[in-house]
């Protein structure tokens, strides 16, 4: 009998990833594949010495709860009851929660593909063994090392609690080092971790990363210094760190939907050039990919949140590059051409926008899942879409986006400027501005000032999202 086993019901020994192995053993027999654990979709757990923080407190605190009611274990529930064995119980769920935490809150693994692809993180491995310097390591703040034995009865409690699911390792006779155990959290973990905010998407080498930068086609980036943008982007990134901002959210499938695009993390907003000065230039933060769904629940201070939107952006853009009024051309949407149905705005939008960045912006329509194009001639759309902005057509061309785009960075600093001439806390998203909801208005009149203190002759109008 297994000496965690209790004598009383006579319970089956039980090891850790029993159910697990169960579980595989069935999909087998029925003909269900499972991703196993390997290097490509694994978090290894290396860092020991962990930061004490309230978010894995906090969850932490709650599944101690759960297994103060629900653990058949005695042992574990002695563990608990005792102060020495208590603290080496904590140091373990806080490791194990804090891995899980930072490796899922990155979404895609660490370690590439040969073709430099990167999977999703399925796995977090850890070592368990006997000699395993998992537990050899006495952390300051616990006080002690953690212990191997109450450490699996934690695993196998929050195995039959289905918060996860244990792949066990192997020793590996011809290697040093065998396979770690695999820990693969369920959806009842991820969404428990997710809502006591241990997932963030703010990345630990966030502080290394400059505040302005050029990244190139290899990924790598230069750091770019004297720019203008600095200034500014100091004093707005001193408002943004003295005001707390939440997005919340409460499963791990929101998490991933809202972070999957994000282009940078963390909260500081920094300036990307592509490839080389004056193109692009644009201004990014943690939340810059999030979609609008999720950008309604950002608060500031607790306090709700609008955000304004130039409308057509880069079509007035286009025309103040031409020395011209968009306003004096056409009347209405930009986007919808006269007598054409207001239903298939997205798509002229799409064909018009993508004229500035492809070299066949109707293959790019008609390729995107989210444009329902079916029945449609793109070819008419698109002649008729440039026909209702041929003032513009030296754009029509797929290196203008460049210099487009950079114009509506020197508007977005702009804007950045004068919110700060406020104390206004704001978050831009490309060419819309996030603010709490007592600035709108401030905010509105700000957006118009941008325009006509950059001289830019066709002010587009000014919607909320």
């Amino acid at each position: 009998m297994n000496k965690d086993s209790s004598k009383e019901t006579k319970a089956a020994a039980y090891k850790i990833g029993t159910k697990t192995q169960k579980f595989l053993d069935d999909c087998k027999m029925f003909g269900m594949e499972v991703t196993l654990p390997k290097k490509y979709n694994t978090w290894f757990c290396s860092e020991l010495n962990i930061p004490i923080t309230d978010p894995v407190v906090a969850a932490r605190s709650k599944l101690v709860e759960e297994f103060k009611t629900d653990s058949t274990n005695p042992m574990l529930l002695k563990n608990m009851r005792t102060d020495s064995a208590k603290a080496k119980i904590n140091y373990f769920i806080d490791y194990l929660l804090y891995h899980i935490g930072i490796s899922f809150s990155k979404i895609t693994n660490a370690t590439p593909h040969k073709n430099g692809t990167r999977g999703s993180v399925e796995f977090t491995g850890i070592t368990i063994g006997n000699t395993a310097r998992t537990f050899t390591h006495t952390h300051e703040h616990y006080k002690c090392s953690m212990s191997r034995d109450s450490s699996k009865r934690v695993l196998e409690a929050l195995e039959k609690l289905e918060y996860v699911r244990i792949h066990l390792g192997k020793k590996n006779p011809t290697k040093p080092h065998g396979n770690p155990t695999a820990i693969e959290p369920m959806s009842k973990l991820l969404d428990l971790l997710v809502k006591c905010k241990v997932m963030s998407n703010t990345s630990s080498n966030e502080s290394k990363t400059p505040l302005i930068y050029t990244k190139l086609e290899d990924e790598s980036i230069t750091e770019v210094t004297n720019d203008k943008a600095e200034v500014i982007l100091i004093e707005q990134n001193r408002l943004i760190a003295g005001t707390d901002i939440d997005l919340p959210l409460n499963t791990y499938d929101e998490y991933v939907d809202c972070y999957s695009k994000a282009y940078v993390s963390g909260g500081l907003i920094r300036r990307i050039y592509s490839k080389e000065l004056d193109q692009s230039g644009r201004f990014y933060h943690g939340y810059s990919g999030c979609p609008s769904k999720y950008r309604k629940l950002i608060t500031f201070d607790g306090e709700p949140t609008v955000e304004l939107d130039y409308q057509s952006s880069q079509v007035h853009v286009a025309y103040s590059m031409n020395g011209l009024n968009a306003w004096n051309f056409i009347s209405g949407d930009p986007y919808v051409p006269p007598n054409a149905d207001p239903k298939h705005r997205s798509i002229y939008k799409a064909l018009l926008t993508r004229s500035f960045t492809a070299t066949n912006p109707i293959a790019s329509v008609r390729g995107d899942n989210d444009l329902k194009t079916r029945g449609l001639n793109l070819s008419n759309m698109l002649e008729e879409i440039w026909q209702t902005h041929h003032y513009i057509g030296a754009y029509r061309n797929e290196e203008a986006h460049k210099t487009i785009t950079y114009q509506e960075s020197r508007i977005c600093l702009k804007v950045i400027e004068l919110c700060n001439e406020k104390n206004i806390t704001m978050l831009p998203i490309h060419d819309s501005f996030k603010v709490k909801k007592q600035h709108r208005d401030a905010l509105e009149v700000i957006m118009a000032q941008a325009h006509e203190i950059l001289d830019f002759q066709s002010v587009p109008i000014v919607i909320d999202e």
